[in-house]
């Protein structure tokens, strides 16, 4: 019964931590690294502690990590580094050198698809493909970037 209550609580931990979340392999990561991280903090406090109540000990652990939208704040905050740190000018010379350099890699592979034996497809047609994954690419780290933005001031609200 102890065990069943133990699992619930790491279970629960962990779900809090992923609702605040956006679903993705980034987070279930995180999310199986923190599981990782409870079960040896928790395995080491019965191996000292084997008279105490493994409920209790893992109720110490979880309190030990913090708060669910803490980390889950903080893992939006180092996945997705505050932009507003940075100057106008810093972040446009970033985001045009991000994209020059884009765009030479896009031009050496069309090359090089093109060039292969036998290949169907021409420099243009390789280079238009990939400026489209260039763009679509773009535009979802900006979706990503916007979506971490809206879960910070959903818990920034909800304190």
């Amino acid at each position: 019964m102890n065990e069943d209550h133990v699992d619930r609580m790491i279970k629960d931990y962990l779900n809090s931590i992923a609702r605040i979340l956006p679903d993705s392999f980034e987070t279930d990561d995180m999310l199986e690294e923190i599981r990782a991280h409870i079960l040896e903090s928790l395995s080491d406090k019965v191996a000292n502690h084997p008279a105490t109540d493994r409920v209790e000990l893992a109720q110490d652990v979880l309190d030990s990590l913090g708060d669910p939208e803490d980390i889950a704040t903080e893992w939006g905050k180092a996945q997705y580094p505050d932009d507003d740190e940075e100057d106008g000018e810093s972040k446009l010379l970033r985001i045009v050198l991000k994209q020059i350099v884009a765009l030479v890699v896009i031009v050496v592979a069309a090359w090089f698809i093109s060039t292969l034996p036998d290949s169907i497809v021409d420099f243009w047609t390789a280079f238009g493909v990939l400026l489209i994954f260039m763009i679509a690419e773009y535009f979802l780290r900006s979706w990503q970037k916007s979506e971490s933005s809206r879960i910070e001031a959903d818990v920034e609200r909800k304190r």
